[in-house]
């Protein structure tokens, strides 16, 4: 068979390539247009639990990050924080941070009002956080962080559920601490 290299592209492929070699490719084409097409209709938005609107009151919005596991999902979410926000975590890793501490500590300073602990208190945390000016509560649980850090937000701010730590740490897996933090956003 004769190749024609005028034609570019695709096109010109039949030529070089045997008939089943073209179905695996005009296969792998359609697989290829599905996954965009799924992406459009899901509105290129970020996956559920990660950097997640989920809801505007008074002027504040309430973003969902409950699969922030580590110290890098910590740092990404206030890299990618576009607010001053008050925090919800249950981030005690200080020690982990490594070279990300120095910017970490930069973007708590900067981006971060107050920080609502989840649980039991940590006073080294504590002490780090008030030592970069942030003001520092506990809440026995999520419905009280989510109040408490309603009433501390101001205008025109955000306020960030990202834990920091794995879910199994607090006995449940992402979906479900996610959910209970919108299921309190629901509720004020």
């Amino acid at each position: 068979m004769k190749k024609i290299t005028s034609v570019k592209g695709e096109y010109g492929i039949g030529f070089e390539i045997g008939g089943s070699e073209i179905r695996d490719l005009q296969g792998l084409l359609n697989s290829r247009r599905t996954q965009v097409e799924a992406i459009a209709t899901n509105g290129f938005g970020a996956p559920e639990h990660k950097m997640e609107f989920v809801k505007n009151i008074r002027g504040i919005d309430f973003i969902n990050d409950a699969a922030s596991v580590n110290v890098n999902g910590v740092y990404m979410a206030l890299y990618n924080l576009q607010k001053k926000a008050v925090w919800i975590t249950s981030f005690e890793q200080w020690g982990e941070a490594g070279g990300l501490f120095g910017e970490l500590m930069q973007f708590i300073s900067t981006k971060i009002s107050s920080v609502i602990f989840v649980g039991n208190e940590n006073s080294p945390s504590r002490a780090t956080l008030e030592g970069l000016g942030a003001q520092t509560e506990y809440a026995p649980d999520m419905e009280s962080a989510v109040r408490m850090a309603f009433y501390s937000a101001g205008i025109n701010q955000a306020v960030l559920y990202c834990p920091g730590s794995p879910a199994e740490n607090e006995g449940c897996s992402i979906e479900k601490r996610g959910s209970s933090f919108k299921e309190a956003v629901a509720q004020l």
